[in-house]
C-alpha cells in the first residue's frame, strides 16, 4: 500500500487512550474547520489528476462517528465526500480503501443512521465492485479495509469501551461480507506478558474477529521527552518492553507458526495530508521509509529514534527485529 495518499480530517477524538502521540493536539475543533477539511478532501479526491500518483486511498481522523459530525451540514458533506470516494473506487482510480476507526464509542452516526447502516453501506459498495471486477477477489487486493486497534494496556478506559469495540468488530463480521479489518497491537511488555500466558492469544483473536494483525513499536507522547515522563504521566509501569522479553516474543512468535507482522510499512501511506483544514496544509511524504535522515536517526543505525524504545536498553527494536528474522531464515 505505499502508494496510498492519505487524510488526516481533525484530530478530535473521545478516546484519550493515555498514550497517545497527540495529548493535548486532540481537542475538539469548530464546525467551520471540519466544513473546510471536508471541502478541501473532496477537491482532492475528485481530482482524477491525484490518481495518477496514488491508487489507494486512506482516511484517518481523530474519529468520524462518536459526535464529530452531528450537525445537519457536516453530515451532509461529510458523506458527499463519500459519494466523492465511491464515485472515484467503482471507476478504479481508487483501488484500495482504508478508513481508520477506533470502534470504542460510536452509536448513531446522525439521527436514525447507526453503525450497522454504515457498514451495510459499505459493504454494498465492496460487493458492486468485487462483482464488477473479480479477478480482485483475490485476498491480496481486498478492496475495503477499516483498520483499528486493540491493546491490553493503555487503550480502554473503562470495560464499557472494550466491549463495545468487540461488538462492532463482530458487527462487521457478522454483517459484512467484503469489508475487512486489520487491527494494530502495541507491543508493549503487557502484551508479551499475555502472550506467554496464552500462545495461542492471537490465533484466537484473529479467528474471533476474522481481522488481520500486525504490530507497532511503543512510543512516547508529542510533550514526553523521555520515557520516564512518559510513564510518570500515564501511569503506564508494564508499557515499554524488556530487551530480552522483545526478543524472545519474536522467537516464540516464529517457532508458533505465527506470522510476525512487525512494522510492517505495507499499510503505512506513502503521503499523509495533515491539517486539511486550516490555513497551512502540511504534507508528508516517503512515509513508509524506515531510515530517515542521519541528523533524525538513531546512531549509529540509522533507523529512526522511534524505534528505541525499550524499558532497560537503548538498543533499536528494528534492528533487532532484523537480526531475530535473520537467524531464522539462515536456519
Amino acid at each position: 500500500m505505499n502508494n496510498m495518499l492519505q487524510i488526516e480530517l481533525w484530530r478530535e477524538c473521545n478516546n484519550h487512550c493515555k498514550f497517545c502521540y497527540l495529548q493535548e493536539e486532540n481537542k475538539k475543533q469548530s464546525e467551520e474547520y471540519k466544513l473546510n477539511a471536508i471541502k478541501n478532501a473532496i477537491k482532492i479526491i475528485k481530482d482524477n489528476q491525484t490518481w495518477t500518483n496514488y491508487d489507494s486511498f486512506g482516511l484517518i481522523g481523530g474519529e468520524f462517528f462518536q459526535g464529530q459530525i452531528n450537525t445537519e451540514a457536516l453530515n451532509k458533506e461529510f458523506f458527499s465526500m463519500f459519494v466523492a470516494i465511491e464515485d472515484q473506487f467503482l471507476h478504479s482510480n481508487i483501488k484500495h480503501f482504508w478508513l481508520t476507526m477506533s470502534l470504542t464509542d460510536t452509536q448513531h452516526i446522525y439521527n436514525s443512521f447507526t453503525f450497522e447502516h454504515f457498514i451495510d453501506s459499505l459493504d454494498h459498495l465492496a460487493c458492486i465492485r468485487s462483482n464488477k471486477h473479480v479477478s480482485w477477489k483475490n485476498k491480496e487486493n481486498q478492496d475495503i479495509w477499516i483498520c483499528t486497534s486493540y491493546d491490553t494496556i493503555g487503550r480502554f478506559h473503562t470495560k464499557e469501551a472494550e466491549e463495545t469495540w468487540k461488538r462492532y468488530m463482530k458487527i462487521i463480521k457478522d454483517r459484512s461480507e467484503y469489508i475487512h479489518t486489520t487491527t494494530c497491537f502495541i507491543i508493549t511488555q503487557d502484551l508479551i506478558d499475555t502472550y506467554n500466558k496464552d500462545k495461542d492469544f492471537f490465533n484466537k483473536f484473529r479467528e474471533e474477529y476474522n481481522t488481520r494483525v500486525y504490530f507497532k513499536c511503543p512510543d512516547i507522547g508529542c510533550n514526553d521527552k523521555t520515557i520516564e515522563d512518559f510513564t510518570k504521566r500515564t501511569k503506564l509501569n508494564n508499557f515499554f518492553p524488556k530487551r530480552a522479553d522483545f526478543i524472545k516474543f519474536l522467537y516464540d512468535m516464529a517457532e508458533d507458526g505465527e506470522s510476525v507482522d512487525l512494522f510492517n510499512r505495507e499499510y503505512r501511506a506513502a503521503t499523509l495530508y495533515e491539517n486539511i483544514g486550516g490555513k497551512s496544509l502540511r504534507v508528508f511524504k516517503e512515509r513508509q521509509n524506515d531510515l530517515i535522515s542521519a541528523e533524525d536517526a538513531t546512531s549509529p543505525c540509522g533507523h529512526a529514534y522511534w524505534y528505541s524504545r525499550y524499558i532497560d536498553s537503548d538498543k533499536c527494536m528494528m534492528c533487532d527485529r532484523d537480526m531475530v528474522f535473520k537467524e531464522i531464515e539462515d536456519e
